[in-house]
């Protein structure tokens, strides 16, 4: 019998907790989940409505949480160690936590003075990483962020943290990028690509290889350079997206790429859109030379219906307006 009252008496226990952490505010819950592995395990039983989770892997790593209306953000801070290799395994010299009503602010000054620094709890980054993901339910989209200028964290470790990573995204230098960071970078396309679906490039130096990005099977592949790049990677093209931002529009490797569309190439492709700045008008008939394409009416840009060897119809719109030029290609 007394232990029976005892079981009860801890479901009572647990089921009133847990109506007290169902009136807290988000911060205040995830707060609550340090406190002991019971106290994270009742956590991960109310199955937070997080939207998303984005961790951007730096010298100060941050990992946020969207719940849609709020915003939880945690920036643990490794001791100074520029150009080195740093492993997951440390434990963060500080942590800080604020909160905002949406992403965008999270980044901003105002919201950043508002930054409270606690106790790392003796966790390593890994540690912190999996603690705050797993808050979650596993359907929860989440995009990580390398930084490949400051910090390189060794590629053997971010796989076991993230083991079927499936979206993310590189971020090279802008004041150009060294040889380090260009191989750091291809060791984590070689780590991540085979698991991946969405994946962004932010400042791609032109000496940065694309070729094997290009034959991923990917849904979404996102590219901003703004500098020449070489576009060869485009005939190996496997995905069903691509969006590329460079400093031109290369119109007859895109008058190939789209006479091998007619052929039967890149059947999985949907839309490819490519963009750039430039006050001159490109010469859209060497884009167009010999693809038989039928223009369509359209209103603030051309658009001309080109038809594959399968039947497939696909639009080819053109646009230069305001100092920037675009190619956008569907498949209807």
């Amino acid at each position: 019998m007394p232990n029976q009252v005892q079981t009860r008496r801890s479901r009572l226990t647990n089921d009133i907790s847990l109506n007290v952490l169902k009136t807290m505010d988000p911060f205040e819950i995830i707060a609550h989940s340090f406190v002991s592995k019971e106290a994270l395990s009742m956590v991960q039983s109310l199955q937070l409505p997080i939207k998303s989770i984005d961790i951007k892997m730096d010298v100060d790593t941050e990992i946020a949480l969207d719940f849609g209306n709020s915003c939880v953000a945690f920036e643990l801070a490794l001791r100074s160690n520029n150009k080195q290799t740093a492993s997951l395994n440390a434990l963060p010299a500080k942590v800080k936590t604020w909160k905002a009503t949406t992403m965008e602010e999270l980044n901003e000054d105002d919201t950043l003075n508002q930054a409270v620094t606690i106790s790392n709890y003796g966790m390593t980054l890994r540690e912190w990483i999996q603690h705050l993901c797993s808050i979650s339910d596993n359907e929860t989209p989440f995009e990580v962020r390398f930084w490949t200028e400051d910090i390189q964290f060794d590629i053997q470790s971010l796989r076991n943290t993230f083991p079927k990573l499936r979206n993310f995204c590189v971020v090279f230098s802008l004041d150009g990028t060294n040889e380090n960071e260009i191989i750091y970078a291809e060791n984590l396309m070689r780590a991540f690509l085979p698991d991946a679906q969405n994946v962004l490039l932010s400042f791609v130096p032109s000496h940065f290889s694309l070729q094997s990005i290009g034959m991923a099977n990917l849904k979404e592949l996102k590219i901003n350079s703004w500098i020449t790049l070489n576009f060869d990677f485009l005939f190996t093209l496997n995905v069903e997206n691509c969006s590329i931002s460079s400093d031109q529009i290369p119109l007859r490797d895109l008058n190939r790429f789209f006479k091998l569309w007619i052929k039967g190439s890149n059947p999985r492709l949907k839309e490819l859109l490519i963009d750039c700045r430039t006050e001159i008008v490109p010469d859209w008939n060497v884009l167009l030379k010999g693809l038989r394409a039928e223009e369509v009416e359209a209103e603030g840009s051309k658009k001309y219906s080109i038809i594959n060897c399968r039947g497939i119809r696909a639009q080819i719109e053109v646009k230069h307006f305001g100092g920037s030029a675009s190619v956008k290609f569907t498949v209807l």
